[in-house]
């Protein structure tokens, strides 16, 4: 996430070793797998970053799902990252109307 600041590598190198401390003293926290998930992905540790993904999605989080499509796009898998959009559309209606209407009619 400090990469996307365009903070230079010595603090992204320092937010990840912060996360791997954040984890191994909480591993089983929601957000510090969700953020160390896509900080690892997003910088192409695909397989490294779906580790930690996955472990927040088992905990129910839909952002999650929503990262682990956009590194199987960076992954050049486009098939397997529109099948898990097309699904977590159908789980999740109003994450799609909620890009265009502020209110979901859906619920």
């Amino acid at each position: 996430i400090a990469r996307n600041l365009n903070l230079g590598t010595t603090y992204t190198v320092r937010a990840g070793t912060y996360m791997q401390k954040a984890l191994q003293l909480k591993p089983d926290d929601l957000e510090a797998n969700l953020l160390f998930g896509i900080m690892l992905s997003e910088s192409g540790g695909f397989k490294e970053g779906r580790k930690y993904l996955d472990k927040a999605v088992s905990m129910g989080n839909v952002e999650a799902e929503q990262s682990i499509a956009q590194a199987d796009l960076l992954n050049d898998n486009r098939t397997a990252a529109l099948k898990r959009l097309r699904t977590l559309a159908a789980k999740h209606p109003c994450l799609l109307e909620a890009m265009t209407s502020p209110f979901c009619s859906s619920v």
